[in-house]
């Protein structure tokens, strides 16, 4: 059984601000995570949350390995995407 993948407003909104064919590709790659995520992240230095590199872009992502629940919380250029994370 796989995780749920929850997308917050913030992630939505990042999406549309993305070339529509690159939000299609990240769309693709955060499904194929859904399996085991843990192969394919990295924890986010300084935060329980993590990263994933689809790539010039970054995904942050919660994981809630109890519930099994991927929230994205938020995607963007590698070079901005870190700025005022929560």
């Amino acid at each position: 059984m796989g995780y749920t993948i929850i997308w917050t407003d913030k992630s939505r909104k990042n999406l549309e601000k993305i070339p529509k064919d690159t939000a299609a590709r990240i769309i693709e790659r955060v499904e194929i995570i859904r399996g085991d995520p843990f192969l394919h992240i990295d924890r986010l230095a300084g935060s329980s949350w993590y990263k994933y590199r689809v790539g010039r872009y970054r995904v942050i992502l919660d994981i809630k390995r109890k519930t099994l629940v991927i929230y994205v919380i938020k995607v963007g250029q590698r070079k901005v995407v870190y700025r005022n994370l929560e």
